[in-house]
């Protein structure tokens, strides 16, 4: 009966996907403005749409890393197929892009770089 109870338990619908696709719907009339923009003025263009749509589209992939990894974390306390380490689940489900990168890497991944693009150091030196 426990265990029956437990696997119920991640069947049920997912309680963070309202609030993920609420900041989304944000995000989709924010871009609307600039898209508006881009149709409006001749001397707005696509560095202009780049530079000021940068924030809102690093917002959505940190927003969709926050929720990847409180998934995952949710995996670890129920100790789903004996993983220790968050990291481990991204690979299950995700459609492989392109090698070893699949959909949930590429979002970690995009995400990283937008939090730390700014960051001094090595992640904008070019490889020896």
């Amino acid at each position: 009966m426990e265990t029956q109870q437990k696997l119920r338990y991640w069947f049920e619908p997912d309680i963070r996907i309202e609030g993920l696709e609420g900041l989304f719907e944000g995000f989709d009339n924010s871009l609307k403005i600039f898209e508006s923009k881009l149709n409006e003025f001749n001397w707005y263009d696509g560095d202009f749409f780049r530079e000021e749509t940068e924030l809102i589209y690093g917002v959505a992939l940190l927003s969709l890393q926050n929720y990847i990894n409180k998934c995952c974390v949710d995996f670890l306390e129920a100790k789903f197929l004996g993983y220790t380490k968050k990291h481990e689940y991204y690979d299950l489900g995700s459609m492989p892009i392109v090698n070893e990168i699949n959909q949930i890497r590429l979002i970690i991944a995009l995400a990283n770089y937008f939090k730390h693009s700014h960051d001094e150091g090595s992640l904008h030196e070019k490889p020896m």
